[in-house]
C-alpha cells in the first residue's frame, strides 16, 4: 500500500509552510522550540523577539505575514505590541499564543486586532492549520490594500 501526501491549503492557495513568520516570546526555549516546529513545517521564520518592543521593531524591518505573539512579555506586552503592529501594518496578522487561559486576555486580544488566541500546549497540527489560514488572511488583506480597497474590517474575511 503506497503512502499519500496530504497538503494543507487555504482558499487563497496558501500551502503548508509557505508563510513568513515572526515569533515573539520572552522565553528563549519557547522561541527555539517554536522555530524548530515551524521550520519543520516549512514556514520561514524571519525573526524572533524577546519582548513587545522588539516584536514591533522586527515587524517594521522584516514585515512578516504573521506574528506568533506571547501575551506577557517585558517592556511592552503582547496586547500592546499587537495593537501597534496592526496599526502600522494592517496586512500583518497576529496569532496570540499564551499560557494564560483567561477570557479577559482573549477579549482584549480580539479587540486590539489579533486574529485568534491560542493556549500554549495547543496541538502542532492545529497550530500549523491556524498559521496557514493566517497567512492566507494576510495575503488577502495585502492584495486588497494593493488594489486600493483598504483592509477588511476586523473579523470580516477579505473579499466578504
Amino acid at each position: 500500500m503506497g503512502t499519500e501526501t496530504v497538503e494543507v491549503t487555504d482558499a487563497l492557495g496558501v500551502t503548508e509552510g509557505s508563510g513568513r513568520l515572526l515569533i515573539a516570546d520572552d522565553d528563549p526555549l519557547v522561541r527555539e522550540a517554536l522555530r524548530e516546529l515551524l521550520e519543520g513545517y516549512g514556514f520561514e521564520v524571519v525573526g524572533e523577539a524577546g519582548d513587545g518592543l522588539e516584536a514591533v521593531r522586527l515587524a517594521d524591518e522584516r514585515v512578516p505575514e504573521v506574528v506568533l505573539m506571547d501575551v506577557r512579555m517585558p517592556r511592552m506586552d503582547g496586547i500592546q505590541a499587537t495593537g501597534e503592529i496592526r496599526r502600522r501594518h494592517p496586512e500583518i496578522q497576529v496569532v496570540m499564543l499564551s499560557a494564560y487561559d483567561e477570557e479577559g486576555f482573549e477579549r482584549e486580544a480580539e479587540a486590539i486586532g489579533a486574529l485568534c488566541y491560542l493556549i500554549k500546549g495547543v496541538g502542532a497540527r492545529l497550530l500549523r492549520d491556524v498559521l496557514v489560514s493566517a497567512v492566507g488572511t494576510a495575503r488577502g488583506v495585502a492584495a486588497r490594500l494593493a488594489a486600493g480597497q483598504g483592509a477588511a474590517p476586523l473579523g470580516v474575511p477579505p473579499g466578504a
